[in-house]
């Protein structure tokens, strides 16, 4: 299926509480690296929790773990939203 089809979205962009599957991280080995070392990997579903005043820092969840981004990180993660 082509990536554009599916209407990806960054992570970022994900409304509060909505779920999404991650499709694409960004093109920076190191930041892939340890973004799959959190668990946010290509296939895993992940919901934004809280999103921090002015918009600097959100809060996912995956699995049954919760982790704090940089908004510039969560940018980089292509997500497909899922249905509600």
């Amino acid at each position: 299926m082509d990536e554009q089809d599916i209407g990806l979205l960054s992570l970022n962009d994900l409304p509060l509480g909505a779920r999404g599957v991650i499709h694409e991280l960004a093109d920076d080995p190191g930041l892939q690296s340890r973004m799959r070392a959190l668990g946010l990997c290509h296939g895993r579903i992940v919901q934004v929790v809280r999103r921090v005043r002015f918009g600097t820092t959100l809060q996912v969840r995956v699995g049954n773990t919760d982790i704090a981004l940089r908004a510039g990180e969560a940018a980089l993660i292509g997500v497909e939203q899922l249905a509600a």
